[in-house]
């Protein structure tokens, strides 16, 4: 597995950042459907396989449409929340991280799912959510 690495599908791209987090970032000016993220999930297995893993969704260049049928799937779809352990999302702006914060009220996602502004601090979230699952185990 080689980390860093882009790893290109249609309408995006999966970099592995480290064994079991991804990074997602979807071409901003495409439509994404639900045949996209099936894509992207195909790519994932075979960058890391169907083990449990945090995907960071890297919306830094603002948000990108998602088809009715696409956030349906993801949302509901086993295959996909069933081994997101948790969901974070990537803003670099005030106005990303209010829009996502409506997204979030609205959508009411699965799994759980937390905004980050920059990065690092996407990664330090994931951090100590593996930290608070050692302490409980």
């Amino acid at each position: 597995m080689e980390f860093n690495k882009v790893n290109r599908f249609t309408n995006g791209q999966i970099s592995v950042l480290a064994d079991d987090i991804l990074l997602f970032k979807y071409d901003s000016k495409a439509t994404i459907e639900e045949s996209d993220i099936i894509e992207s999930q195909e790519l994932r297995k075979k960058l890391i396989g169907n083990k449990n893993y945090y995907p960071i969704i890297d919306f830094s260049e603002g948000f990108v449409v998602f088809s009715k049928d696409a956030k349906k799937w993801v949302a509901e779809n086993p295959e996909s929340s069933s081994v997101r352990i948790m969901d974070v999302l990537l803003v670099n702006s005030w106005a990303l991280r209010i829009e996502a914060k409506l997204y979030l009220k609205f959508f009411k996602p699965i799994n759980p799912t937390h905004i980050a502004v920059s990065l690092p601090d996407a990664l330090s979230i994931i951090e100590r959510h593996k930290n608070s699952l050692k302490i409980k185990n």
